[in-house]
């Protein structure tokens, strides 16, 4: 069943103060839309680029507001996007993270995609700068189970600094992005996690929210040590766990990257190989040359130790 092409939600047009919608689009489409966007709308990214280069914020709102396409995928709308105007609910959740640096950003998509089986599609902001995507949860009866089902998802993501729960209002429009290499299945699962709205504005002790240094005058994030090294660790073993063919090359690309995160001082090289080496041993390809392998492995990461790469 090709559930990409049964999804569907409301378009519209490139005026935000316009909130009639003009019609209904499928998620194949979207993702579609995004994967080969239009010399039209690539003008507009162009534009909104430049104005953002030039410090122009003005003109920069005023491109994105007037000229870009939108979408309100979480809920279908009768005449404008207000909660009373909800006619039906489409069983998706869109999810917004800002503030990254563009490699952290790519990592992240991946990350997210490989461990949450639960998005439809995953993709980068045009800056570059953020990840979006949209994660399958059930069909709710209204907006308070609607709110139930993303706080679950806030809090399994609220440990990642720029997750903006925004999205969490239904009538937020998404605007149209692009992304050659967006991340989509057709089988997403559904989202099953709910949390607790009376005690969503409780500060949790035990939350894995990294911690953040507010300094006047300085607008820096920063992150947890652990959360870039949680990221580094899954996503290199996300690679190695896919290794069915051409194990050198795939093994000593993804060894580079991870010795390179050590050289950035993310984890230790002991860490890395120990990683390396049990995840070679536990590979079904790799396991037929276990020695050859593992040679490969710390000449890489070792190699890429001496190259290192920040996420900011």
């Amino acid at each position: 069943m090709d559930i990409l092409s049964l999804v569907k939600f409301q378009w519209y047009n490139g005026n935000i103060k316009d909130t009639t919608p003009r019609g209904l689009v499928s998620l194949n489409t979207f993702i579609d839309s995004h994967r080969n966007p239009t010399e039209k709308i690539m003008s507009v990214f162009d534009a909104i680029e430049k104005a953002s280069s030039e410090g122009n914020v003005n003109l920069k709102k005023q491109l994105k507001s007037n000229h870009l396409f939108y979408f309100t995928p979480g809920a279908l709308f009768d005449n404008g996007r207000k909660y009373t105007n909800i006619k039906s609910f489409t069983g998706l959740a869109q999810i917004d993270i800002d503030g990254l640096e563009k490699d952290e950003a790519i990592d992240l998509k991946e990350y997210l995609f490989e461990t949450y089986k639960e998005f439809f599609c995953i993709y980068l902001s045009p800056s570059r700068r953020g990840v979006k995507g949209l994660i399958r949860i059930p069909i709710v009866k209204d907006v308070k189970e609607y709110k139930e089902y993303y706080q679950g998802i806030e809090n399994e993501l609220d440990w990642i600094a720029g997750f903006d729960s925004a999205p969490k209002n239904l009538a937020l429009p998404l605007f149209i992005s692009y992304d050659l290499d967006i991340l989509s299945r057709n089988n997403a699962e559904v989202w099953s996690k709910k949390g607790d709205l009376l005690g969503e504005n409780i500060e949790n002790l035990s939350s894995k929210k990294p911690i953040v240094f507010n300094v006047e005058g300085d607008e820096t994030v920063y992150k947890s040590k652990a959360y870039f090294k949680k990221i580094s660790l899954d996503l290199f073993e996300n690679k190695i766990n896919s290794i069915n063919d051409n194990g050198h090359p795939t093994l000593r690309g993804a060894c580079l990257v991870l010795g390179s995160r050590c050289g950035a001082g993310y984890l230790s090289t002991g860490e890395a190989l120990s990683a390396a080496h049990y995840l070679i041993k536990n590979n079904s390809y790799l396991s037929k040359g276990i020695s050859n392998y593992i040679k490969t492995a710390n000449w890489a990461i070792n190699q890429g130790f001496s190259n290192p790469k920040y996420y900011d």
